[in-house]
């Protein structure tokens, strides 16, 4: 994280990225790529794999 820049602990960036993707998806709900995002970011949250490819 300190290499790309990001100065914060990056479990609070990646809940402020899921906030992002979140607000994405009020604005154009549906998108493939912001669902895959999301369910990306919440697997890295709760820790588990992320199996949505499969």
């Amino acid at each position: 994280m300190a290499r790309a820049g990001i100065q914060e602990p990056e479990d609070r960036y990646l809940v402020r990225l899921l906030g992002r993707v979140n607000y994405q998806l009020q604005i154009t709900p549906g998108r493939r790529e912001l669902l895959d995002a999301r369910a990306w970011l919440l697997a890295q949250r709760t820790g588990r794999p992320d199996h949505s490819n499969t």
